[in-house]
């Protein structure tokens, strides 16, 4: 486990590198699910299913990288959405990031 980047190792003497991912659950007006999916991908988020609770209700089922829900997601959702958004979240698995070549 590695808690910060100076400790991280010199490129090439690792194999690859998981990191924690979340599953995001966003539950949202209708109206704002186009705004938000550029919001998404900014922060490398997968969406899953998307479903219709009501007729002006949706519900946003996604996947990101944990570190990418701590840079500030909660904000630009809250922000995107006119404060309508909310989210709840788990931490689902080890994911990898990348191979090192």
């Amino acid at each position: 486990m590695i808690y910060t980047p100076h400790r991280f190792p010199d490129h090439g003497t690792y194999e690859s590198v998981l990191e924690p991912w979340v599953n995001l659950s966003i539950l949202v007006p209708v109206s704002y699910v186009g705004t938000l999916v550029p919001l998404f991908h900014e922060h490398e988020g997968s969406v899953g299913d998307t479903d219709l609770i009501a007729h002006d209700r949706a519900q946003i089922k996604l996947t990101m990288p944990l570190r990418e829900l701590m840079r500030n997601f909660f904000d630009e959702l809250k922000s995107t959405s006119q404060g309508y958004a909310s989210l709840s979240y788990e931490i689902s698995e080890m994911n990898r990031k990348c191979r090192a070549s």
